[in-house]
């Protein structure tokens, strides 16, 4: 959703990614039980490539060990799709979290971490208690986009240090934030800006231009 606080909820890919492998389920026999077992398989298989790669992670980031101080914003609250429902509010100052980037990174990969062995039990459980398969091919999918998706995996993998808007990947700060940095934190300094031009100035500017223009003799 919004990947900025502060900033109009953003298109989510998995929104699309989910309603598309429940239609493409009605195609996969999920009563057959050698088609179960395969999709079971395959669930596993995926969950064991992702811990490995989240341990991976957790491994380079331990090992680099970045004791910079940052202040991190807190987590976006949910809100509706579509930029629907009220604006998000902008993040106030005593909202930073105060922190070191092997803490703050080391932290978000055991909550990824938990998450992910989280979906594995509940997945499983549901398909060999209820009988309910459908987890299973929505999990297999999911899990690597999420994977894919996390910010630590993008900085260590993929050496990537900044979001498409330009700003810093986890939204930290380097200071501590005050109501000016807090205010414009998420914002680039490039964008466009609109200002007011005061409208006696604007007058005064055409009066000059048309005092310029016209000749004394039409004057009189």
């Amino acid at each position: 959703m919004s990947g900025n606080p502060g900033e109009p909820p953003k298109l989510d890919f998995k929104l699309f990614v989910m309603p598309a492998v429940f239609f493409l389920s009605r195609y996969v026999d999920l009563k057959d039980d050698n088609i179960v077992n395969l999709c079971r398989q395959v669930f596993i298989t995926v969950a064991a490539i992702v811990g490995a790669l989240y341990y991976v992670v957790y491994t380079l980031i331990s090992s680099k060990n970045d004791q910079t101080k940052i202040w991190v914003p807190p987590k976006p609250k949910p809100s509706l799709p579509f930029g629907l429902g009220p604006p998000a509010e902008a993040v106030k100052p005593d909202e930073y979290e105060e922190t070191t980037y092997v803490a703050y990174e080391l932290k978000t990969v055991q909550a990824e971490i938990s998450q992910l062995l989280l979906s594995f039990a509940m997945t499983l459980f549901m398909s060999f208690q209820f009988k309910i398969h459908l987890s299973l091919l929505m999990q297999s999918v999911n899990s690597p986009i999420t994977l894919l998706s996390s910010p630590t995996v993008l900085k260590y993998f993929f050496k990537i240090t900044k979001n498409s808007d330009g700003s810093k990947l986890y939204k930290e700060l380097l200071s501590a934030p005050s109501s000016t940095t807090s205010d414009s934190a998420f914002f680039r300094n490039d964008e466009p800006r609109v200002e007011e031009i005061p409208i006696e100035d604007t007058t005064n500017e055409v009066n000059k231009k048309v005092s310029k223009s016209t000749p004394v003799s039409e004057v009189d």
